[in-house]
């Protein structure tokens, strides 16, 4: 009974997929018409280190309200004659701001956009994706056009943009969603909008994707801009996905209610820890094993097994500060048959 309890703990944080280097293909993650994409925004938070086999932890983000994204044919709107090339609309469920795509399968291409009071066209436009990307995948441009705000200020833009796959790893959500394999693309944009006056602007996105949604499972969103007078505004913002949210919690429910089928029982404890951690394990069969020690980076720090195959119960002690690099907080990474498990560890204060 003690090992059906601990595995039920650490269902709680199962990843459901093996560790590889996520692709995005435009037929799993280009725009589609008729899709409400809902998110929660939530305050921000830091988008952490790129590189590979990251671990990002923003299981404390705290909600501040729902919104919606509407995706439709571009056809159904009275501004579709100034965007001729976009072929898909993205707009707000208050309506108030639009955004026009052309979605081939080779690419994503922004043609501009519409707010409450303003209209953007793009004459050149902004690659926003390609297919397939991945890992490392990077795309540079320029682009330019020309905007119209409260229907009489004219204004000309242009500027630079570049998409980056720039890390990927494993993804820790509120309510103990943990997602593997999880590819981070980052956006920048740097425009100078002139007309009376000018201003400059500066554009960071970091999005998150893993293979089974179709849509951004976490967007993180910095802004920067400088107007002719000097003074400069600066806003960050953040988003999660409703949907892959409400998934996993099912599939862990689901999970959990199967417990006694897994090869597989573990547990980490004490949890906080003070001075000893133990990590124990029990294998129903013969099983590829490997446990290891991650900082809060998702850098490996020490092995604690290393590729065992073995049958029966485990246990192992691991000491803190005896790492070169003393934190406070870890994850104890289980690697079992192609599966990924995490466990989050702080010291006791």
């Amino acid at each position: 009974m003690k090992w059906q309890k601990f595995f039920f703990i650490g269902l709680l944080f199962l990843t459901f997929n093996s560790f590889a280097q996520p692709k995005l293909s435009y037929k799993t993650h280009a725009l589609h018409i008729g899709d409400v994409h809902s998110t929660q925004q939530v305050e921000y938070v830091s988008p952490g280190k790129d590189g590979a086999s990251r671990i990002w932890d923003f299981s404390k983000l705290k909600c501040l309200h729902s919104t919606a994204t509407k995706v439709q044919d571009a056809l159904i709107s009275d501004l579709g004659d100034w965007f001729p090339k976009s072929n898909i609309i993205a707009y707000s469920d208050d309506a108030e701001n639009s955004h026009f795509y052309e979605t081939t399968n080779h690419f994503t291409r922004q043609w501009g956009y519409t707010t409450k009071n303003a209209i953007v066209q793009y004459s050149v436009p902004i690659v926003r994706t390609f297919y397939p990307f991945g890992f490392r995948m990077k795309k540079e441009g320029t682009f330019k056009g020309k905007g119209i705000h409260y229907e009489q200020i004219h204004t000309n833009i242009s500027g630079t943009y570049s998409i980056e796959g720039d890390a990927y790893g494993i993804l820790l959500l509120p309510r103990n969603v943990v997602l593997n394999n999880t590819l981070r693309i980052k956006s920048v944009e740097k425009y100078v909008e002139t007309g009376c006056n000018w201003y400059k602007a500066g554009v960071t996105r970091y999005l998150w994707y893993v293979e089974e949604e179709r849509y951004p499972v976490l967007v993180i969103i910095e802004r920067e801009i400088i107007y002719s007078n000097g003074k400069t505004e600066i806003s960050q913002s953040a988003y999660y996905n409703d949907k892959i949210l409400s998934q996993k919690i099912e599939e862990m429910s689901a999970d959990i209610q199967e417990y006694s089928n897994e090869d597989v029982l573990y547990n980490v404890f004490p949890n906080p820890y003070n001075e000893i951690v133990n990590i124990s394990y029990h294998l129903k069969k013969n099983c590829r094993v490997s446990i290891d020690i991650l900082d809060v980076e998702g850098q490996k720090l020490k092995d604690i097994v290393v590729n065992e195959k073995q049958k029966g119960e485990f246990q192992y002690q691991f000491y803190p500060a005896q790492l070169s690099q003393a934190n406070s907080t870890y994850f104890v990474r289980f690697l079992i048959n192609d599966k990924v498990y995490i466990r989050k560890i702080v010291r006791l204060e």
